[in-house]
């Protein structure tokens, strides 16, 4: 699914292997830290598509498995999916239409690699199109979201 193997006791990704990889332990905890490292007065915000059903629940999961601790943070998760079914009430009727891939042929003619960073670029400019077309800020638009505490026990208190 993210193109990430063990082949031979190697980390590749797409066949390649990984530079230097760390364990998921480091790898979480090195997360938090430049998690830590954004966080403003008003907190951080996580945000995703379609964050409350996997994104969050794989992340909490993760920490969970390898005894990261995340609670206690000022953060909060945010999903976009509830966001633009709002912002575009045709989706509601068009099957897969909340889906990121849609969105982005949608709203920038372009289509979903897979791939988290360009995912979460993608997002980012399709969030942006719809906040401009309606007229407001990028941010009023983000605020409609449910949003919900982060901590590594999300996914117990979401089930």
């Amino acid at each position: 699914m993210n193109g990430f193997t063990i082949e031979s006791g190697i980390l590749k990704k797409h066949g390649v292997p990984v530079e230097n990889p760390v364990t998921p332990v480091a790898g979480f905890t090195a997360f938090l830290e430049y998690l830590r490292k954004q966080e403003s007065d008003g907190g951080l915000r996580l945000v995703a598509h379609n964050c409350f059903n996997f994104d969050a629940r794989v992340l909490a999961s993760n920490l969970a498995r390898f005894g990261v601790e995340a609670s206690g943070e000022d953060w909060t998760f945010l999903d976009t999916l509830p966001v633009v079914k709002q912002y575009d009430p045709i989706l509601h009727g068009v099957r897969g239409g909340g889906r990121l891939a849609f969105l982005m042929e949608m709203y920038l003619g372009e289509v979903e690699t897979h791939d988290a960073l360009d995912d979460a670029l993608g997002l980012l400019r399709v969030v942006r199109v719809m906040a401009n077309r309606k007229g407001i800020a990028f941010k009023e638009l983000l605020d409609t979201s449910e949003k919900q505490p982060f901590s590594s026990q999300w996914i117990h208190m979401r089930s």
